[in-house]
């Protein structure tokens, strides 16, 4: 989560790169949000919020 808010300050949007790795940690920052998109509900509901703040699209 961290990563992707990081991400989101840096650029105001989630649609990362494919081969985008965060700088502090190596996280592959696109399959972390392609997983949470697939399996919404494996997340909080605290969670959720906070990725729609980011302005997160789910799969519909």
């Amino acid at each position: 989560m961290r990563a992707a808010r990081a991400f989101w300050r840096s650029h105001q949007h989630l649609d990362v790169p494919y081969d985008y790795l965060c700088p502090d940690s190596g996280l592959h920052l696109a399959s972390w949000i392609a997983d949470k998109r697939r399996d919404p509900l494996r997340l909080t509901q605290e969670q959720r919020h906070a990725l729609e703040a980011l302005d997160f699209r789910w799969i519909r």
